[in-house]
């Protein structure tokens, strides 16, 4: 009778610390979904972030290209030095995104 008293209270005792232990399970997956979720958005602004990146190394290329172009058509010495300085900054700026990115 003895033993089954205290299984009984054994079990019960058991059955009474259930809950907690499992508001503390529910609370631990509650902030794991919760950092799953933080990841998501930042990999989204990432994601968002390199494809305006690469946008714009796009355009500073093409800029490159067609001041490149023009100068074929310069005739003095200054304007080719303009033209020259007008290749490098897009040059530096697609050097600073791609180092963003």
């Amino acid at each position: 009778m003895q033993e089954s008293d205290s299984k009984r209270l054994a079990w019960s005792s058991s059955c009474r610390r259930r809950p907690a232990k499992s508001r503390r399970v529910e609370a631990r997956i509650a902030a794991e979904k919760a950092a799953i979720e933080a990841a998501k958005a930042e990999w989204h602004a990432l994601e968002s972030k390199k494809k305006l990146l690469e946008v714009e190394i796009k355009s500073a290329e093409a800029k490159r290209a067609n001041t490149a172009r023009s100068s074929f058509e310069v005739r003095k010495n200054d304007e080719y030095k303009a033209l020259t300085h007008e290749i490098e900054t897009p040059r530096a700026a697609i050097a600073g995104f791609e180092e963003e990115s």
